[in-house]
């Protein structure tokens, strides 16, 4: 998975927690997460749990690549 799609996937759980933290706010009950929804935070743990923290500067070198670089190509 690249860092790319990762990222992504990070800014939709945001959007998604804070959708669920105004829902809670205003009284109402979060639904049981459906089985989809599940798997897809298992795999999600499963990145987490298998990243490897030696490689970081890696990571970040690309992004900084992709965010100031990108537009020039």
């Amino acid at each position: 998975m690249s860092l790319v799609k990762v990222i992504e996937l990070l800014m939709l759980e945001q959007s998604n927690m804070e959708s669920n933290y105004a829902k809670v706010s205003t009284g109402e009950q979060l639904s049981v997460p459906n089985l989809k929804q599940l798997k897809k935070n298992q795999n999600i743990k499963c990145l987490v749990d298998q990243y490897d923290k030696k490689r970081i500067e890696l990571f970040i070198d690309g992004f900084h690549f992709l965010c100031f670089f990108k537009p020039f190509l």
